[in-house]
């Protein structure tokens, strides 16, 4: 009697696993879904030729970064560093209206708690 009740506790067990489990992989595809559709990893520059009025160390610093990749190459005009798309970066810069570099993805879900104990859909 205690192997029958042991093996109903086991299977009960995997399959709340297995339901959980399931649950878990709907809500990290809606998550990433949302994350998809309105977080863009991007530098923030949509207008060229760009340039630093500001002597901002933050932009002069991803600015410098373009060019070491070649998307950019920079000049002086006066005393103001400007810096102008090469081809490549005219290529990559029209597939978005600005230089990104990557995507969020959800790794894992930790919790789900439940408002008023009905699931969202």
């Amino acid at each position: 009697m205690k192997i029958i009740f042991l093996s109903f506790l086991s299977f009960l067990s995997f399959l709340s696993f297995s339901c959980h489990s399931e649950e878990l992989k709907f809500y990290i595809n809606k998550v990433q879904e949302e994350i998809d559709k309105k977080i863009d990893l991007c530098l923030g520059e949509t207008e060229w030729p760009a340039s630093n009025s500001d002597n901002s160390i933050w932009v002069n610093a991803r600015m410098e970064s373009l060019v070491d990749s070649g998307l950019v190459k920079s000049n002086l005009k006066g005393k103001n560093k400007i810096w102008i798309l090469t081809d490549l970066g005219k290529k990559e810069f029209n597939r978005n209206g600005d230089f990104c570099y990557g995507r969020m993805m959800v790794k894992e879900i930790l919790n789900i708690t439940y408002v008023n104990k009905k699931k969202v859909s």
